[in-house]
């Protein structure tokens, strides 16, 4: 405790100078703040102020540092200490919490020395306050700002890296590729080197004094395997504050873009940096997704072993926890382009039970059991997934495929209908032909009409559409419509390619069902009485089933339009060759029994029973 009569402010002032130096902060600034109590005049009031501010700073009474400074501001803003003040007081009120005043004292310290060397890094400080308090946009404006106006600052290559970061977080890739590869190749490391001691002054009281602008060095042209593994060198020991941690995980994202921009995601080396993020920074949150992009591209890439790789590593970490939700379908998709559906199936059972993909993966787990023919777990599966998922027609069409053989038409019928209202082409016209056949199975006649139309109209050349074709005919003459039906079955043998006539086996579903549509055709005619007309149909049915266990089907039809039109001789060469095609017996007999019945025992030849 010091004694006797109270000092001048002179000798108070000089007090204080004394003890700051020999570090005794308390005495200082009880000094000095007595000196700005008194009357004393600006030449001693000034610099008390600064030691007052300057001894309560290092005291860590960051509040009462700022009140010092600011009232040096305030009164002696021209004198030649008030840039320094200005930015010490911009560290104050960082360290008491109030990070928007932190930053625009920091922007209006580039507003009023905008000679000063530190403006460069004021505006550095200042975007980095505006990163913490959520304002992006000013932090952007501040980093342009720096970039334009001091475009030979040594702080210039650490402003276009926070650029890249702000980019980052925002999602714009191409703009973290263009400054930080501006970085890579003008800057170098040692941008990220000045950048770091940034993040670490701002996360560590008593380090923002040591702060100060880099030298200015030749440009280093790294390659970006050079600045990575500079990066990775530059890691903070794990003791470090977090804030340094991420930074640093932060910039290997970026070099991890930069890479992937010029040789591709699914290339070697940007697997290995992924990794390298994915093992060392395992609190990154980002790490994991970059490593399954990396695994995605692999796999697009024909690359299995190392997508499974990727993947199963991103898998392992999280085990059952909702993060994995995600890379498990990954896997099991590359699992599924492997082959290797079993192992597949049982990634998608495990992210099937939680995290906001879960739907997506009870759809995946339905179709991949449909495809390995276990149809219980695929039917359990499909139950599971949310009706407010997105499914394509093609899902939905495997869904009521298996509802329907499970005999579940009822459940069908809607996924069916909602196919055609949402599809086009030949998918609309499987998903209409069904529901016409499930409408003529319930007797509803008229209803399968209207599908079956719908069938055909939408994929005349499709087999679904074809199909649609054939039983349109079938439905027209359940409602009694023959002549309409009979067209139809005209129809569908117009519209059989030329090359089908020739017999090409590329068409050999054409032809069978213009066989079938013939013969329908010829019986509806046959029927009718008009037997040269049903002829006709019955030889082109044989025509196009030549050689097929239906041929006979459609020569024992025109036996019997023979026998009508009185051409028995006609009738029975054509019975002969009949029996030559190895017809099914009933067909051959029910021919014979035409030809017996139309004839009288004594005229029939012998030998032809």
């Amino acid at each position: 405790m010091r004694r006797g009569p109270a000092p001048t402010p002179e000798m108070a002032l000089e007090r204080a100078r004394q003890d700051y130096t020999r570090g005794n902060y308390r005495a200082a600034l009880a000094d000095a703040e007595a000196v700005v109590r008194s009357s004393a005049s600006a030449p001693l009031r000034a610099p008390a102020l600064v030691i007052a501010g300057d001894s309560a700073f290092v005291l860590g009474d960051y509040m009462r540092a700022s009140a010092n400074y600011t009232a040096f501001l305030s009164s002696y803003r021209t004198l030649p200490d008030a840039p320094r003040v200005a930015m010490a007081r911009g560290w104050a009120k960082l360290r008491q919490g109030d990070v928007e005043h932190a930053r625009s004292t920091w922007s209006a310290f580039a507003d009023e020395f905008p000679g000063d060397t530190r403006a460069p890094l004021a505006l550095i400080l200042s975007a980095s306050a505006a990163s913490a308090a959520g304002d992006p946009a000013a932090a952007q404006a501040a980093l342009d700002r720096l970039v334009g106006s001091y475009p030979a600052s040594p702080y210039v290559g650490v402003a276009k890296l926070q650029r890249s970061l702000l980019a980052l977080d925002r999602g714009d890739e191409n703009a973290v590729v263009r400054d930080l590869g501006d970085v890579i190749r003008t800057h170098g490391s040692a941008a990220v080197r000045d950048h770091l001691a940034i993040v670490s002054a701002l996360a560590t009281p008593g380090a923002e004094l040591g702060v100060q602008p880099p030298s200015p060095s030749a440009p280093a042209r790294e390659t970006v395997e050079r600045f990575a593994d500079a990066v990775i060198a530059m890691r903070p020991p794990k003791t470090t504050a977090a804030p340094s941690q991420a930074a640093t995980a932060r910039v290997l994202h970026g070099a991890i873009l930069v890479a992937a921009k010029e040789r591709g995601w699914a290339n070697a080396f940007v697997d290995s940096l992924a990794n390298r993020l994915f093992d060392e920074f395992p609190s990154y949150t980002a790490g994991p997704t970059l490593l399954a992009r990396v695994a995605s591209a692999a796999a697009t890439a024909g690359n299995s072993p190392m997508a499974m790789r990727d993947y199963e590593k991103a898998v392992a970490r999280y085990g059952d926890a909702p993060e994995a939700t995600y890379a498990r379908l990954e896997l099991a998709e590359a699992l599924v382009h492997a082959g290797a559906l079993p192992q597949a199936r049982e990634q998608l059972r495990r992210a099937a039970v939680g995290g906001d993909r879960s739907g997506h993966a009870w759809l995946r787990l339905a179709e991949v059991s449909q495809m390995m023919g276990d149809r219980r777990e695929a039917l359990a599966a499909y139950e599971r997934v949310p009706s407010t998922l997105p499914r394509t027609p093609e899902s939905l069409m495997a869904h009521a495929r298996l509802l329907q053989e499970s005999g579940q038409a009822a459940s069908a019928r809607p996924l069916l209908q909602t196919v055609v209202r949402t599809s086009k082409g030949a998918t609309t016209s499987e998903a209409a032909y069904d529901l016409g056949r499930l409408a003529r199975e319930r007797g509803q006649q008229a209803e399968a009409l209207e599908w079956f139309t719908t069938a055909a109209n939408a994929a005349p050349d499709s087999r679904w559409g074809r199909l649609a074709m054939l039983d349109t005919g079938d439905a027209l003459a359940a409602l009694g419509r023959r002549s309409d039906a009979v067209a139809a079955y005209t129809k569908l043998l117009a519209a059989v390619p030329v090359d089908a006539w020739g017999g090409a086996t590329a068409h050999t579903a054409e032809r069978e069902l213009a066989g079938e549509a013939a013969y329908r055709g010829g019986e509806l005619l046959r029927s009718a009485g008009r037997h040269g007309e049903a002829l006709n149909m019955f030889m082109t049915s044989a025509f196009f089933t030549k050689g097929s266990p239906t041929e006979g089907r459609a020569l024992a039809g025109a036996v019997r339009c023979f026998i009508a039109t009185g051409d028995r001789t006609a009738a029975e060469a054509l019975y002969r060759e009949l029996q030559a095609t190895g017809a099914q017996e009933a067909v051959v007999a029910e021919a014979r029994r035409a030809l017996d019945a139309a004839a009288a025992p004594s005229a029939l030849p012998r030998g032809t029973r």
